[in-house]
């Protein structure tokens, strides 16, 4: 069976079984799963973030996935800078947006936050907020995980409040481009001012 075939199964076993999706977990598929994500080929990136943004729906899973390593790999691969300097390939949209929606799943657990937090999971929103200044879907789910981060977590409040800088430039440059923000982005992004 080609890869691709056999990561479409996969996803398909997992979608509405949280006993496959615990067995899949288990098996050993996190770190398959994240391998793939650094990989070259676009069909095989979008299909494994797809299948660990099911994966991390699971509540049996999110421990398992938070302490693969997942967390580091899934930020560095979402700031497309770092992407670049390890080699890795810069995802398509639907991969990042899947990614971001594990940040989402994983951060129903609050003691997992703060390793998003201090993996530079503050810089890669912000970032995907300028990138994305124009993909309203995206601006919405980077802002939502960025103020669910903040309200659960006094590190991330402070990891915000010190990205005050980067939140000013980012402003600055979306203003400058005429990119079209939501007036919740803006919330968002001027509530890391009031930290300071």
């Amino acid at each position: 069976m080609k890869p691709l075939k056999r990561h479409s199964a996969l996803l398909c076993l997992a979608f509405h079984s949280e006993r496959n999706k615990i067995q899949i977990a288990n098996s050993g598929a996190i770190p398959v799963l994240l391998e793939i994500i650094q990989c070259q080929k676009e069909s095989l990136i979008d299909l494994a973030a797809a299948a660990l943004l099911v994966l991390s729906s699971c509540s049996a899973n999110k421990l398992a996935i938070a302490a693969s390593g997942a967390i580091l790999n899934l930020v560095g691969s979402l700031n497309s800078q770092l992407a670049e300097e390890r080699g890795f390939q810069n995802l398509s949209m639907q991969a990042k947006l899947d990614i971001i929606s594990t940040f989402h799943n994983l951060s129903t657990y609050p003691q997992i936050i703060p390793s998003i937090v201090s993996s530079g999971m503050v810089k890669a929103i912000l970032q995907l907020m300028y990138e994305f200044g124009k993909q309203s879907e995206m601006i919405e789910k980077a802002r939502a995980l960025l103020e669910k981060m903040v309200s659960s977590s006094e590190i991330a409040e402070k990891e915000v409040a010190e990205t005050a800088s980067l939140v000013i430039h980012f402003l600055v440059e979306a203003i400058k481009e005429g990119v079209c923000l939501t007036s919740g982005t803006y919330r968002a992004s001027t509530f890391s001012l009031c930290f300071e």
